[in-house]
């Protein structure tokens, strides 16, 4: 007799479901940083957006407006932190400054771009208990789900859904909503590490961890999470997979909550710091990989 039972159940990839992204013209297409921005592209684009006539201005915002509010939460609040993002000593940052409100945001909406998050795939889930259990009918349990979303330019990242298993062992997912976003990211001092929040209106379904240093550059992959409780409190691990498109590290995520995420490096006597890198044969087969140790590990 079989123990499995197959369910109705299929999780797929929504390319509706776009994320707000700051975009720095470059030559490089990377999810991260903005060291490779041409500084003499963006001096011409401010530059541009100084020298049109208001009534064209207002018209350009009413026209972003009117096509993108229904696909995004707080879309100016996002284009507007977009505009800050200039490289902050280029001439172009200088120029952004004096511009008057409604060209700076305009200028915010040339920098920014929707990126298709789970135009790709959707896969790799792992289930944990939902740290809210709240609402639910006897012998039932909420669970959270952690998923593997690539989208444009093969970038992975982690996106979360959730569901509920019934007493009768029926399950059931709980709807996903139409908007994505990232959380607020500060990075902490000379570690690399970062934390990644959330404020208490944004839905499960719209957090996701998306790529934010060097070793990310090409994707955040595979979490496993695992719930640990210590003294009565409970809180999330996960390990995950570093890419930038060369070789591959490991990371280390943890949550008390699923709205504050601490993102780093696995470090530890036991851990080895080592990053494998893989070079490439014809038609882009993998011809071998080593691996190359990147700094001592912490105890």
């Amino acid at each position: 007799m079989s123990l499995a039972r197959r369910l109705e159940l299929r999780l797929d990839p929504d390319p509706s479901r776009v994320l707000l992204r700051a975009f720095l013209p470059s030559l490089v297409v990377k999810p991260t940083g903005a060291e490779s921005a041409s500084q003499p592209r963006l001096d011409e684009l401010v530059q541009r957006v100084a020298s049109l006539e208001q009534a064209t201005v207002e018209e350009l915002l009413e026209q972003v407006r009117s096509r993108f509010a229904s696909r995004h939460r707080d879309q100016a609040a996002r284009v507007a932190l977009h505009a800050g993002a200039l490289p902050a000593r280029g001439p172009a940052a200088q120029a952004a400054d004096r511009l008057d409100p409604a060209r700076r945001a305009l200028l915010g909406c040339y920098l920014t771009s929707e990126y298709a998050l789970e135009a790709a795939a959707l896969f790799n889930p792992s289930v944990v208990p939902h740290p809210d259990q709240q609402g639910l009918a006897e012998g039932e349990l909420r669970f959270l789900l952690s998923l593997r979303a690539t989208g444009e330019g093969h970038i992975s990242a982690i996106t979360f859904r959730s569901g509920v298993i019934a007493a009768d062992g029926q399950v059931r997912l709980e709807p996903v909503s139409p908007f994505v976003q990232e959380g607020v990211i500060t990075p902490a001092a000379r570690t690399g590490d970062y934390t990644v929040t959330y404020g208490p209106d944004t839905g499960i379904s719209e957090r996701l961890l998306f790529p934010v240093t060097g070793p990310e550059s090409n994707g955040l992959e595979d979490a496993r999470f695992v719930a640990f409780d210590d003294d009565g409190q409970r809180r999330w691990y996960a390990t995950a997979t570093a890419y930038d498109g060369h070789g591959v590290s490991s990371r280390l995520i943890s949550t008390d909550d699923f709205r504050r995420f601490q993102v780093g490096s696995l470090r530890g006597g036991r851990c080895s710091t080592r990053v494998w890198r893989c070079s490439r044969g014809g038609l882009g087969g993998a011809t071998g990989c080593s691996a190359a140790r990147t700094g001592a590990a912490s105890p």
